[in-house]
């Protein structure tokens, strides 16, 4: 097949000019990372700037198949010719080309090798000329080019030759960050509020109905969810599922007459998704079902008018310059698109060669490797980290520890909502699991395997919950008798005390005897929770309410259970 392209047609690309944020797989420019379940990191494409972080940077470099990199990682972000890197102590590396001083060590060098930028990263996004981290205590840093002032932190250089070389601190109470590939930059809040700042010129992508750049964030709109700020256009999914976009929108023309936009268009009532990801004229979303869903144009799928669904359980979207990338729920990565740099991982790439002179040169493909169905590129890849979320259901004195708590990956995403509502034996169940993977880093699964146990799948007779079979067979949780567990029955702070002490026995940590903890109400604790009371409360995992009460029958809500599990993690 030869494919042929006139050069006077294709859109000059700025480096890097994607939204890269960090996630167990990434898509750069031209090449992919992926973390895997043993927490190793793997890359393959291309290298030409030493963004694979190998220790190479040659000048035309590709990499055709999956490379170790490194150990001990928790997620990474690609962007075009760098690699940002968390490790699982929440440190944060980069490798990659500095010019822009988007690898944040105070230099413009090139890193063929990952260099340590900071320390407590929850999150961060690269696109290439710059990069954005939000750290553990909610705060962004941003660092890298600030020709437009897409930094945001108050400065502007015109000339674009002196950029940020060191992250600055931008703003407070931050949940998540999506970069815009011409120079717009956006962050949702943890209260829902949606932010803009950096360049405003290409149709008015803050949204805020004007075209002017501002150097500080802005605020945007209310109660949003997710957002993605792509080339020609951004949209954001509100925290009541509907789904908006602004910009150059002309390719949505089913869904709404309106071409160009400086404020948000509403385009569905119910989009049913957790995330969206805007670029050019194309939107995938990943709905709540986990199905994958794209209107637009794609090489493997064809011309999409309308949102067509295109594969189901699929964990994580992601796509670049050449090749595109799917996580699937069961942990293998699938690839297709072009193969120029060797993006698919297959060990091939395509090759071409140039013919013609001036405006009439055109691109010829002598081998043709590019893919145009998914190709299975690896097995056992780390499962997606859970994406911080809105805590304005959470109490005040709650929402900075469930930041932390939610940061560090052991918070299922159906429970980072209604933290005051009571939390229930299956939740505290997932939770515990949850926690195990973030804690091991490896499957429930395997984790059991390593302890020579297995779940009975007779144990109760009102549930087949994996999780809660799991935690059953860790000794964490037992019955209520006559073979029933009661998954959606409350929990009481004496039976929460006994979980948590079981749960620190699960994971190997030796657990002293306690004869009690000396609150004033220490004669209404049941005889088998006495000494599971005193152990959480020797340990400050779980105090009392006040007045040295305990209120052993008293209720345990979500966020008090995400709090005494972050006790657990910080010790």
């Amino acid at each position: 097949m030869v494919v042929v392209l006139v050069m006077a047609l294709i859109p000059p690309v700025p480096v890097g000019a994607m939204d890269r944020t960090s996630a167990v797989v990434s898509a750069g420019a031209q090449h992919v990372m992926a973390v895997k379940a043993d927490g190793s990191l793997w890359g393959w494409g291309e290298n030409s700037d030493g963004q694979l972080g190998d220790g190479t940077s040659v000048m035309g470099k590709v990499v055709t198949s999956p490379k170790k990199i490194m150990t001990n990682v928790k997620a990474v972000s690609a962007g075009g010719g760098v690699s940002a890197i968390i490790k699982t102590d929440n440190s944060l590396w980069m490798c990659g080309n500095g010019e822009y001083g988007a690898i944040g060590d105070g230099t413009t060098k090139v890193r063929a090798t990952p260099v340590k930028v900071m320390d407590n990263v929850a999150s961060v996004t690269t696109s290439g000329t710059n990069a954005f981290a939000i750290k553990t205590d909610g705060t962004l840093w941003g660092w890298g080019r600030n020709s437009d002032g897409m930094v945001g932190n108050g400065t502007t250089d015109n000339t674009g030759k002196n950029p940020i070389l060191k992250p600055v601190k931008i703003m407070d109470g931050v949940a998540s960050v999506s970069m815009g590939e011409l120079g717009v930059n956006m962050a949702i809040k943890t209260d829902g509020s949606l932010w803009a700042w950096g360049n405003n010129g290409y149709y008015g992508l803050y949204g805020n109905g004007t075209r002017e750049n501002k150097f500080t964030p802005v605020k945007v709109m209310e109660d949003v969810a997710f957002v993605s700020a792509g080339r020609y256009h951004a949209a954001v999914i509100k925290k009541d599922g509907s789904l908006w976009a602004w910009g150059d929108i002309g390719f949505l023309a089913q869904y709404t007459t309106v071409r160009e936009s400086y404020t948000p268009v509403k385009i569905l009532d119910n989009a049913d998704a957790d995330f969206i990801y805007s670029e050019y004229w194309y939107i995938a979303m990943i709905k709540k079902d986990k199905s994958l869903w794209l209107l637009g144009r794609d090489e493997a799928f064809g011309d999409k008018k309308q949102f067509e669904k295109i594969m189901d359980d699929v964990a994580v979207f992601d796509r670049g310059l050449g090749a595109k990338v799917v996580l699937k729920t069961d942990g293998s990565l699938w690839t297709w698109g072009g193969n120029i740099y060797g993006a698919i991982g297959d060990g091939k790439r395509t090759i071409v060669k140039w013919e013609g002179t001036g405006m009439a040169m055109r691109e010829v493909v002598v081998e043709d490797h590019d893919r145009y169905s998914p190709y299975n590129v690896m097995k056992d890849v780390m499962r997606p980290p859970v994406p911080l979320t809105p805590i304005d259901t959470a109490s005040g004195w709650a929402k900075e520890s469930i930041n932390k708590a939610v940061a560090a990956g052991f918070v299922p995403a159906d429970l980072q909502d209604n933290y005051r509502r009571n939390i229930t034996r299956g939740e505290f169940c997932r939770m515990a699991v949850t926690y195990i993977e973030a804690r091991t880093e490896i499957t429930i699964g395997a984790y059991l395997s390593e302890k020579g146990l297995s779940v009975d799948s007779s144990a109760f007779t009102d549930t087949q919950d994996v999780n809660i079979l799991s935690a059953h067979a860790l000794g964490i949780v037992s019955g209520k008798g006559n073979n029933a567990f009661a998954p959606n029955g409350p929990i009481t702070r004496e039976e929460a005390a006994v979980m948590l002490r079981n749960l620190q026995r699960a994971l190997g940590h030796s657990v002293a005897d306690f004869p009690g903890a000396g609150f004033d109400d220490s004669g209404k604790i049941s005889v088998w929770a006495v000494e599971a009371v005193g152990y959480t409360n020797a340990n400050g995992i779980m105090g009392g309410i006040g007045d040295n009460i305990f209120d052993p029958r008293g209720t345990y809500t979500r966020e008090q259970a995400i709090i005494t599990f972050l006790r657990i993690f910080e010790k």
